[in-house]
């Protein structure tokens, strides 16, 4: 197995957000150190520092740890924090999840252009959702399925549901799982029941589901593809690395 650092060090490129010699540059200059002064810090050579930020070299490991250390950060935050704008690039939970999993020799990565904040619910999503790398193999996730409901605020009927990727219409009118899970009531429109929620309940006959394709990348083949748990939440799919580590072994022969 990789080490944590290493894992780190070559996760993808959706996780470091910016190459490596803007990412120095900036944590650099969020010090107000030189390119000199920071060399001298880290104890490397001013002129090799100097093609790091010019991305005319590529460091290793034991390079950028000493970097990291002069900058009082570590590999993690240098790859999943912005400096510039101090915040981190992916919400905590979701960085949370991907440094466990590198942790546990898994590596974890998410569609992040597609998550939508506070809204983990499988039934905001469709398609490719994340995978879980372990050595050759990979976990790959997705929604699919086919949302069908009514959506009801103070009796009136706001909106129809029958789609697969529902998440651009229900945003106008639910923002979040907190909403969504005070609204739905997974059965056909019922008077009754609309009443007891005051005339506000999100009906849905159809909804999205998990699967699983687990993909050898020796060759790109898919060797299972089934749904997987009954996870609703796309987030604790990734949660228990124990279960997807073992998932991919029972199903690979």
């Amino acid at each position: 197995m990789y080490n944590l650092k290493y894992r780190i060090y070559t996760v993808d490129k959706g996780c470091e957000i910016m190459n490596i010699g803007n990412k120095l540059k900036a944590y650099r200059l969020s010090f107000n150190l030189t390119q000199e002064e920071l060399a001298y810090k880290a104890g490397i050579n001013e002129k090799y520092y100097g093609r790091l930020e010019r991305n005319e070299s590529c460091p290793t490991i034991e390079k950028l740890e000493k970097i990291c250390t002069a900058l009082n950060t570590d590999i993690v935050s240098f790859f999943l924090y912005d400096v510039t704008n101090d915040n981190w690039f992916l919400n905590q939970e979701v960085t949370n999840i991907i440094i466990s999993g590198l942790r546990n020799n898994l590596d974890i990565h998410f569609n992040r252009d597609n998550l939508i904040k506070d809204c983990n619910s499988c039934i905001w999503y469709h398609g490719y959702i994340g995978s879980a790398s372990f050595d050759e193999f990979e976990l790959k996730l997705f929604a699919v399925g086919n949302v069908k409901g009514t959506l009801y605020k103070n009796f009136d009927e706001l909106l129809e549901l029958n789609n697969e990727d529902i998440a651009s219409d229900l945003l106008r009118y639910v923002k979040n799982d907190i909403e969504l899970n005070d609204l739905i009531e997974f059965m056909p429109y019922d008077e009754e029941i609309l009443k007891e929620k005051n005339g506000n309940a999100l009906f849905i006959q159809e909804s999205n589901w998990l699967i699983a394709k687990l993909v050898d990348n020796k060759n790109e083949i898919v060797i299972t593809e089934e749904i997987i748990l009954d996870e609703d939440n796309i987030l604790n799919a990734f949660t228990n690395k124990e279960a997807l580590i073992n998932y991919i072994f029972d199903n690979y022969d």
